[in-house]
């Protein structure tokens, strides 16, 4: 039975009315959205099928899309799909438009590369050699582009000469063609009069412009459903300000024990959420240990308290910790010297899995591609191995004797790469033309500045890269944060450890809850957001260690929200 929410967001439907669903943690935000879908399935599928249009579902992961998929029933009417998915289905029939983009996009690069060799007066260093080759193979790229006569093409990694973009290029290419092509925004809702966008507030700012100041004009129905509150990733909009938009709350939570629910209506007061369901029969508990020791000995924490004093089973898969940075889930998985270069040299975030496992850095991306063909590989996915290895390789797969090649050595890097280091990994991978070398880690090779970072990387054995990929695809009780997103479990453990880098700070967030002027502080609300995320994990438990330093008004503060009798201080 649906709920005021639910019918709310029908009248919207009905009135052509476009609409934003706030919707906190444990909401039950994607059933709402699945009934969203389904009574547009029951109601409005006559109408749109003669009309020969049809529903846009767009979600922020592949797993998301197919679990939607799935609920629907694979039904035709709705057309589910991550954004860049989308975006390349609809754009790819404007190929004069997009050869037009993509020659001004190589153009731009060009005055940027003119802009820095200007700015260099000794022309004999490595920087600025760098430059000028990036320079003329911009150039000598544009030169093949303007002769190239086939179609614009989409694939994981660009070569531009070749007509090919990627995956950073398809939102600056969509948004310039719905910003300067009328006639697209246009045809786009004559194809798909009622748009849906899951988890709205981690959805790049391009994309919200694009549907928002372009799409909407052309009167089509757009649903934006999430949570600004929920907003942990740097490229994502969070908060949402359009007079345009019906705005509607949800108050539910099916998920978290009273306590917690208690615990979440004091970091956010924009939402006051209550129990809806079984968990109001849930007492539960929470309780905020400090000590400012970034040393601290966690085995004995969580065997000593949360075991043997809250009797917590920390060997069961409901059982979580959650890390803000990776120095201690490093530690306890064996890949330290791994996550303590990233720190010395680069930053410790690039280490992070992310949506779509890009924009870390070049070599990271290349090393997370090859333990993610080793897993294909073991499972037997040889169709999605293959494509993934289709335009990323030189290897000729033609003949039998080419696939037991090919066998021989996804075996030898499957059972040798444990015992070598990543430098001598990436020379197999060379050697064998299993992948070849990217564009974008011939820059990095060409950056001074990372010369030293690389040269300790490749001495690296390979063995903590692949402990560090387990940690990312959660095969391990830890986690960051941020991988955590969505999920739920019974008894969850918040690590606020200290972190060289400035992206978050909790003495900050916990020093300033009630002062409004922080609401335009971006540490602060990224702060706010990510401890607000990372408490609501916890279905009936939660314990936050905080291992940070924190000031004397951030612990009063502290005390406040958690109480006095729920506040410990480690010795």
């Amino acid at each position: 039975m649906v709920g005021e929410v639910e019918s709310k967001i029908f009248e919207c439907i009905d009135n052509k009315k476009s609409f934003i669903l706030d919707a906190g943690a444990g909401s039950g935000k994607t059933w709402t959205l699945i009934q969203s879908l389904e009574y547009l399935i029951k109601n409005k599928s006559t109408e749109l099928k003669g009309k020969n249009q049809n529903i846009i579902c767009i979600t922020y992961t592949k797993v998301a899309r197919d679990e939607i998929i799935e609920r629907l029933e694979h039904n035709e009417l709705i057309v589910v799909s991550t954004i860049h998915q989308f975006l390349w289905s609809f754009i790819k029939r404007y190929q004069k438009e997009l050869k037009k983009e993509l020659i001004e996009h190589i153009e731009q690069k060009i005055n940027d590369k003119n802009e820095k060799l200007n700015k260099v007066r000794n022309k004999t260093i490595k920087s600025y050699q760098g430059n000028l080759e990036k320079k003329e193979k911009y150039e000598n790229g544009l030169k093949e582009l303007k002769n190239y006569n086939k179609k614009i093409n989409y694939q994981e990694y660009s070569s531009y000469k070749n007509g090919i973009i990627s995956h950073s290029d398809i939102l600056i290419f969509s948004e310039n063609l719905f910003s300067k092509y009328p006639l697209i925004n246009k045809i786009f809702a004559d194809c798909y009069p009622i748009v849906f966008i899951d988890e709205y507030q981690d959805t790049d700012k391009k994309v919200i412009k694009i549907f928002l100041e372009y799409l909407l004009k052309e009167k089509i129905t757009i649903g934006l459903f999430g949570d600004k509150m929920q907003n942990i990733y740097d490229e994502g909009i969070g908060k949402i300000e359009n007079e345009n938009l019906e705005r509607i709350t949800k108050e539910d939570n099916y998920r978290c024990s009273q306590s917690v629910i208690n615990l979440l209506n004091k970091i956010r007061n924009d939402i006051t959420q209550k129990p809806s369901a079984k968990n109001s029969e849930i007492e539960g508990s929470y309780k905020f240990y400090y000590k400012e020791d970034s040393d601290f000995n966690l085995d004995s924490f969580e065997e000593n308290t949360l075991r043997d004093k809250y009797s917590w089973n920390i060997k069961d898969s409901e059982f979580k910790v959650l890390y803000l940075t990776h120095k201690l889930i490093a530690k306890r998985n064996n890949y330290l010297k791994l996550i303590e270069l990233y720190s010395e040299h680069s930053n410790e975030d690039y280490l992070t899995k992310n949506k779509n496992q890009r924009g870390r850095c070049a070599y990271t991306d290349f090393l997370f591609d090859i333990e993610n063909i080793i897993d294909l590989y073991k499972n037997s996915k040889i169709q999605e191995l293959l494509k993934k290895l289709k335009d990323n390789n030189d290897f000729k797969l033609q003949t039998l004797d080419d696939k037991k090649t090919l066998k021989d050595i996804l075996d030898k890097l499957k059972n040798e790469r444990e015992n070598l280091t990543i430098g001598e990994v990436i020379t197999l991978i060379f050697d064998e033309k299993l992948l070849r070398k990217r564009e974008k880690m011939k820059e990095f090779d060409l950056n001074e500045n990372k010369k030293e970072f690389l040269e300790k990387l490749m001495k690296i054995e390979y063995k903590e890269f692949i402990n560090c990929y387990k940690v990312q695809m959660e095969n391990t009780p830890y986690s960051t944060k941020h991988g955590t997103k969505g999920k739920e479990f019974d008894n969850v453990l918040v690590v606020l450890e200290k972190h060289k880098w400035n992206k978050y700070n909790f003495d900050k967030y916990f020093k300033n809850l009630d002062n409004s002027d922080m609401n335009d502080n971006s540490v602060y609300n990224r702060t706010k957001n990510l401890f607000y995320v990372s408490c609501s994990r916890a279905k009936e438990n939660l314990v936050v260690l905080c291992l940070d330093k924190l000031g004397n008004e951030a612990i009063k503060n502290v005390k406040s929200m958690f109480g006095e009798e729920n506040f410990i201080k480690l010795e």
